[in-house]
């Protein structure tokens, strides 16, 4: 008895001349349903570093202190050079032979 792909009764003829019968069809598919399994494990596993690594309140939590600290320098440095842009005592202007003292 042939199948449509003009095998003999429990194999199948593929491209090329090969012919495989069910248990081979049947390893191969317990091979991939395996590797099914092993990917949907590695994608979940991904998920779950991928979640834990941008938990904002853990962040929040372990960073606050030095965070806090660096955004009061930085914003103290902001503030000093900005103000001391319009310090003229400390920018005098300036004459080809040296700094002219202001009253």
């Amino acid at each position: 008895m042939d199948t449509e792909r003009g095998g003999k009764h429990g194999q199948h003829n593929f491209e090329g001349g090969m012919t495989m019968t069910n248990p081979q069809i049947a390893m191969y598919e317990e091979r991939a349903a395996q590797q099914r399994q092993d990917i949907h494990g590695s994608v979940q596993e991904l998920k779950g570093a991928v979640r834990e690594r941008l938990d904002v309140k853990k962040n929040l939590r372990q960073y606050m202190g030095p965070a806090a600290g660096f955004v009061a320098v930085f914003g103290a440095m902001l503030g000093y050079g900005i103000a001391s842009l319009f310090d003229l005592k400390r920018h005098p202007k300036q004459t080809y032979g040296g700094w002219v003292e202001l009253e």
